[in-house]
């Protein structure tokens, strides 16, 4: 089965660029840590941050929302809520 990719939205009070670090440090580990124990694919993938609105969205590739909030709840991340997400990125290709 393959994965989908789910958004978390988190707010965090005085948001700051090393927060951010330290986040995404604990949910790298705890996406493996749950990936080996239900053997099967949970990873975070990034988190970017919006410092003046002391917001951090963290995307993660998974097969379940409950796998996302299990490696949330391990890596001690609150968060306001879990959504799946459809990306589309830039082909790299400009039309003429």
């Amino acid at each position: 089965m393959s994965g989908a990719t789910f958004l978390v939205e988190r707010y965090i009070p005085g948001l700051q660029a090393a927060h951010v670090e330290a986040l995404a440090r604990r949910l790298a580990a705890a996406s493996a840590q749950v990936e080996a124990e239900v053997r099967r694919p949970v990873r975070w993938l990034r988190s970017v941050a919006l410092l003046e609105d002391e917001t951090c969205l963290c995307t993660f590739s998974a097969c379940s929302y409950g796998d996302v909030e299990e490696a949330n709840r391990r890596a001690n991340a609150t968060y306001e809520r879990i959504v799946p997400t459809t990306t589309v990125e830039h082909s790299g290709k400009e039309r003429r």
